[in-house]
């Protein structure tokens, strides 16, 4: 065959996409549901000035610049909207940026890396936290990127309609800051010098015109500034912090016309604002308001000629601290903790120094453009010199806030000077750029949409997947791993080993504390398997793209965002359905067919599917017969090789039959039959109901089931309807897939009956037929459709919008804050309770992550939550005395087994702990408790917790020191109680008066680790940071009372009597010291060593 390849896609597209949509989550989605609340005094002034509305002379010629006001009117004065569109600006004109400097960049890899430069200087939190407050920062710094990428094409690729658009951008920009009219006037005295040097006509007198509507827009602003009286605050803050300081400056500037008097001497120093607005309201100042109103803004403006000096000197000593202002104090809501600071490597300059250093590069770099390309050199050149210029007037025309005058300083700076370089370079090392024909903007868009999803699915995923089935499946693979055997030697499991093998897949690849992202990447791909068997029947059905990629997106979003049970966990029927779904992709795609080797393979590998799917759960098997007679229906006459059935039953047999003749080989053979098919038998007959009760359970559920959803009942009907009336204008293909998604929904109907449970997470084998049968609708009428090219992206906004609000934003928050797994672990451990905390560490003192525990629980997370496994195969208490799940409770259903292989187990694991949380009832629990209470010493009762530790144990930790005796004072002044872990020390203590405290602290030696205390009152114990209280148990000392510290290298626990009363988590060599409030002696005090299990 010949082989046909795909033409090359330029991508630019869809990676700017994926920036824009980034960008947007990492700085609006853990904000998004705050509220987004104005706080500063201009964010008001702001909406307020908006509340005037365009139609009214007043808001022309108000106190702010109109660009601000003007989208916030647009948008109803909504600060939520607000927010949207500057971040969503801010983004694209970066991206717009980006993709100018891939056009006019010479050599591609080095417009790539300018691209990666100047998106580095862009997110820094300095410049993209405005996009979250109402303020004009904002859009200056947005309408600043995009004129300079206006200007760059014209200058690269020149016409009317570009100059026209790059004149227009920068009057937009102008409109937005007062601070910006210095610059324009810049800008338009260079489209002067231009216009004189360009032979066509038409453009110079294009460029002239444009300088002169920049310069009335330039008047405009001054005029309304100055109507408004705007420009005497800036004038009052120069006066009074810069001008009134400095008296050498003050006798000039009296010299010029300016009104002295002791009224105003007491100024200096103050600001407009300071002392009740005194500079505004004091009538001894009426004179020198008089003046800053009037002729007081022209000496001000000359000021900037006549004490240049004096201005540049300042501004030297000041730059540095404006250069490394970071805006911490303005960041509300804590952008600089999800975007990427500079670096050591790449940032903006940081002393004067620096930035002479990078100004004179960039000059030298737009000298070296012009002689290539003039115009362009022109314009980097215009640019940085308009940047420098208003840098100068932005910070001697104001001394307030003066660090918020040079942010869009600053990132011009930096953005032009990366140019400069990036375009001289390409000029030095031309290199041809690819002619690889773009991406729609659609997909482009759809592209960044969906990248953006699939992580904040899994940053999301990671957490709702911890759901109760799935922690246990855990258990089981995590005791696998620690004493080795098969999955079924460690658990009592009624599934086939595949589950076990795909959550024992996440342990190999991934850390204790990142284990459950790993189970998000396999519920994300099972989802995108899906997603590809809709999008596959509908392109069956004779669908363009859009309609397929639609069908696969509706698919994504409920098995990922939707409120369902199902959607985002890994239980043993997603991963059937899933390997189901997988097998519809491989019968409908064509490429899979296309040579005997492929088809031979494809049959293998529907067979390995199907088998797998029957094997991990025996009641599949029906829905899998609808897979295989599509298969059989399909691709048994067309495939190039003979006796395909053959092979795919041979295979299936085999893929069914391989786990039990594995045991049996092994030697395992009882341990997995006894969880794979005589505790499955269980699960059923546990139950207690015959087949005609089960059929009419069945029944009542199916009807309320569409009762409340009766949608799907108008689906099944749309179904039905376009089968039968296109039936015979249907390819035998399309009939089989109609009639296998038929069948595949009643099959998912008989599963559900056959396993008479209907908890919701169950319903996934009834979601993927369904799922299916909306894939084939949207396929049948795709032509009708409307808006074809944009379909996907407005049923992506539909399906987050009807099935995943709260998910969604879930998603948007996790993925926005989420900065790596070992600063997810970090904060996952800091907001542990204090019982997690306390039953932890008691459990490190006598061991450490991944000893087993014996417990009595039903819980998976009383293993999980202290990184520990079960000491036996039997982690839930109802192996051990017949608890069926939603059913009867029995000895008829404990595995004949069960003492034997507990007692081996126990022998085998010899845990030092067992927990018992008090919610789960000891009943049936006899010969286990006779157990717990021959070899375990209750030492810790907690809130929810009931902890013994093994006596012999207990025994070693609790020996008499055998150091010296010695009495300890214990006051306010910390007294050592041990200078290393690894130590037990005990005494007596004396009976404590009502306000009287002892405090044991535990402080770690490089001060790696956060210091901890354990304290104690007449009344309670309880353990602590310096700053917070993690757990309290009620105690009585009413006489004095022996105690013990037990300081492993793990963990320390305080032991009144002979019960634990508080226990902390510690690292590495501690130092122990006491305080108390009021004297406290200590009497017989000894110390001595700890055991080895103690981490000694």
């Amino acid at each position: 065959m010949t082989d046909v390849r795909t033409p090359r896609r330029d991508l630019s597209r869809a990676v700017f996409a994926v920036f824009v949509a980034a960008f947007l989550l990492r700085t609006l989605g853990p904000v998004w549901r705050s509220g987004l609340r104005p706080e500063y005094p201009d964010s008001f002034s702001f909406l307020d000035h908006a509340g005037i509305g365009p139609w009214w002379p007043s808001f022309w010629f108000g106190e702010r610049p109109v660009g601000t006001p003007l989208v916030a009117w647009f948008l109803g004065r909504n600060t939520g909207a607000i927010v949207l569109v500057q971040s969503a600006a801010y983004a694209l004109a970066v991206a717009v940026l980006g993709a100018t400097l891939l056009r006019i960049v010479a050599n591609r890899v080095i417009a790539w890396m300018a691209v990666v430069g100047v998106a580095l200087l862009a997110v820094q939190p300095r410049f993209a936290l405005w996009s979250l407050e109402v303020l004009s920062e904002s859009l200056g710094l947005t309408l600043s990127l995009l004129a300079l990428a206006a200007w760059l094409v014209q200058a690269h690729s020149p016409s009317r309609r570009r100059l026209v658009l790059a004149f227009a951008v920068t009057l937009a920009w102008l409109m937005v800051r007062d601070a910006h009219a210095v610059t324009v006037g810049v800008v338009a005295l260079a489209c002067l010098v231009a216009s004189r040097s360009t032979s066509d006509s038409a453009r110079r007198r294009l460029l002239r015109v444009g300088a002169v509507v920049l310069v009335l827009g330039v008047a405009y602003v001054a005029i309304a500034q100055n109507v408004s009286e705007r420009n005497r605050y800036p004038l009052i803050n120069t006066v009074g912090l810069r001008v009134l300081p400095d008296e050498d400056l003050a006798n000039d500037w009296v010299e010029r016309g300016m009104p002295m008097s002791d009224a105003l001497r007491e100024r200096a120093g103050s600001d407009s604002w300071s002392d009740g607005d005194a500079f505004l309201r004091d009538p001894r100042l009426a004179d020198f308001r008089h003046w800053a109103d009037g002729e007081g803004q022209r000496d001000q403006v000359m000021s900037l000629v006549l004490d240049a000096p004096h201005w540049l000197g300042e501004m030297r000593r000041d730059l540095p601290a404006l250069l490394t202002y970071r805006f911490g104090d303005y960041d509300r809501y804590d952008a600089g903790d999800r975007l990427p600071e500079g670096s050591s490597w790449f940032d903006l300059p940081r002393t004067n120094a620096s930035l002479a250093l990078w100004l004179a590069v960039g000059f030298l770099a737009a000298v070296v453009v012009a002689r290539k390309r003039r115009a362009l050199g022109a314009v980097l050149g215009v640019a940085l010199t308009a940047t420098i210029v208003e840098a100068y007037t932005s910070y001697a025309l104001d001394a307030v806030e003066v660090q918020r005058h040079m942010v869009g300083v600053l990132l011009r700076v930096g953005v032009i000077v990366v140019i400069a370089v990036a375009l001289a370079l390409g000029d030095a090392f031309p290199r041809a750029a690819s002619r690889a024909a773009p991406i729609t903007r659609t997909t482009a868009a759809l592209v960044g949409a969906g990248t953006t999803l699939v992580f904040m699915a899994w940053t999301a995923i990671e957490f709702r997947s911890q759901d109760y089935d799935p922690q246990f499946a855990r258990t089981v693979v995590e005791r696998a791993a620690r004493f080795g055997g098969s999955y079924y030697e460690n658990g009592i499991h009624n599934k086939g080993p595949f589950e076990m093998v795909v959550y024992d897949a996440a342990h190999r690849v991934a850390s204790y504390d990142s284990y459950w992202f790993a189970i998000a990447a396999f519920v994300i791909a099972i989802a995108l398997v899906v997603a590809a068997a809709s999008a596959t029947v509908s392109r069956t059905l004779g669908a363009g793209r859009a309609a397929a990629v639609s069908a696969g997106v509706i698919a994504f979003i409920h098995l990922t965002f939707s409120s369902s049970d199902y959607a985002g966990v890994l239980y043993s029927r997603n991963i059937t359905t899933g390997l189901l779904a997988s097998a519809v992709v491989v019968v409908l795609t064509e490429w899979f067919w296309t040579s005997v080797r492929r088809a031979r393979l494809s049959w293998v590998a529907l067979a390995l599917l199907v088998g797998l799917a029957v094997q991990t759960l025996l009641t599949s098997a029906f829905a899998a017969v609808a897979v295989v007679s599509l298969a059989l229906v399909v691709r048994r006459h067309d495939t190039p090789f003979a006796r395909p059935g053959v092979v795919f039953a041979s295979t299936g047999i085999a893929t069914v039959a391989s786990a039990p003749v594995w045991y049996a080989l092994r030697g395992t053979f009882d341990e997995f039959w006894s969880g794979w098919w005589t505790y499955a038998s269980y699960m059923n007959s546990g139950l207690g109901r015959a087949l005609r009760d089960q059929f009419g359970l069945g029944w009542q559920t199916f009807l309320g089931y569409h009762q409340d959803r009766p949608m799907l009942v108008v689906l099944y009907a749309v179904f039905a309807v376009i089968v039968r009336r296109r039936w015979h204008s249907l390819t035998s293909t399309q009939r089989a897939l109609g009639a296998t998604i038929a069948v595949w929904w009643f099959a998912a109907w008989i599963e559900l009956i056959l396993s008479q449970r209907y908890s919701s997470h169950y319903f996934s084998v009834l979601a993927v037929p369904t799922l299916l049968a909306i894939a084939f609708v949207i396929g049948a009428i795709a032509p009708l459709l409307p808006l074809r090219r944009a379909l996907p992206l407005f049923v992506l906004v539909g399906s987050l919008a009807a099935q995943g609000t709260d998910m969604f934003w879930a998603g948007a928050e996790s993925a926005g804050r989420f900065t790596g797994f070992a600063d997810h672990t970090v904060e996952r451990a800091r907001n542990r309770s204090g019982e997690s905390r306390t039953v932890h560490a008691v459990l490190d003192l006598v061991g450490r992550d991944g000893d087993p525990l014996l417990s009595w629980t039903m819980y998976p997370w009383t293993y999980l939550e202290n990184h520990r496994v079960p000491a036996t195969r039997f982690a839930w208490k109802s192996f051990l005395i017949g608890e069926i799940y939603l059913g009867r409770t029995s000895s008829d259903y404990v595995l004949p087994e069960t003492r034997t292989w507990f007692a081996e187990d126990l022998a085998e694991s010899r845990p030092r702990a067992y927990v018992h949380p008090v919610s789960v009832s000891l009943g049936g629990s006899d010969w286990f408790q006779r157990i717990v209470d021959r070899d375990f010493q209750p030492v810790l009762t907690t809130e929810q917790n009931e902890l013994s530790i093994e006596r012999g144990a207990w025994s070693e930790l609790t020996r008499n020191p055998t150091g010296a005796a010695r009495d300890v004072v214990v006051a306010a002044d910390p007294v050592v109680i041990a200078d290393d872990d690894c130590r037990s020390t005990g005494g007596r203590l004396p009976s404590l008066g009502a306000d009287t405290s002892v405090t044991f602290w535990f402080r770690d030696a490089d001060g790696s680790n956060e210091t901890v205390a354990l304290s104690l009152s007449s009344t309670r114990a309880w353990s602590s940071s310096e700053s917070v209280e993690f757990a309290s148990i009620p105690v009585a000392l009413e006489e004095p009372e022996p105690f013990r510290l037990l300081i492993g290298a793990r963990a320390a626990v305080l032991v009144i009597g002979d019960r634990i009363v508080g226990a902390v988590e510690i690292d590495g060599d501690t130092t122990v010291s006491a305080t108390a409030t009021g004297d406290v002696r200590l009497s017989e005090v000894r110390s001595g060593g700890m055991p080895a299990f103690a981490g000694c």
